[in-house]
């Protein structure tokens, strides 16, 4: 985040703490993670109607997930009304079956840090 969008966190303390001690072995968190570590280092919140998924590669690119569509579906059924989600996902999937939930692919870190900031 620091080198591909721009954010410094010299000087910050970063923590993440899954509750329950549990692990995460779940790649599509990464986006998750890092809009909520910016939001927090802006002192902004993030908007409470959008979710977020993608794995978050090393060069700050987005890469797509396993099964989009069933990840979609489940937070319109939580209450989001938009989510963010790789774009190669979003191409892949068929218009038809998308439920009525906006869905914005960003294909990097920047591109999903702009679209919310």
């Amino acid at each position: 985040v620091e080198k591909k969008a721009g954010y410094s966190f010299a000087g910050e303390d970063i923590y993440l703490n899954v509750a329950g001690g549990m692990s995460i072995d779940e790649p599509a968190v990464d986006l998750g993670v890092v809009m909520a570590v910016v939001s927090s280092l802006k002192n902004m919140p993030l908007p409470q109607d959008m979710a977020f998924f993608g794995e978050v590669g090393l060069s700050g690119e987005i890469r797509s997930v396993a099964q989009p569509l069933i990840r979609i579906k489940e937070a319109q059924s939580l209450g989001f009304g938009t989510i963010l989600l790789p774009a190669g996902n979003l191409a892949a999937l068929d218009k038809k079956e998308l439920p009525a939930i906006a869905c914005v692919g960003v294909k990097t870190v920047r591109q999903a840090l702009d679209h919310v900031f």
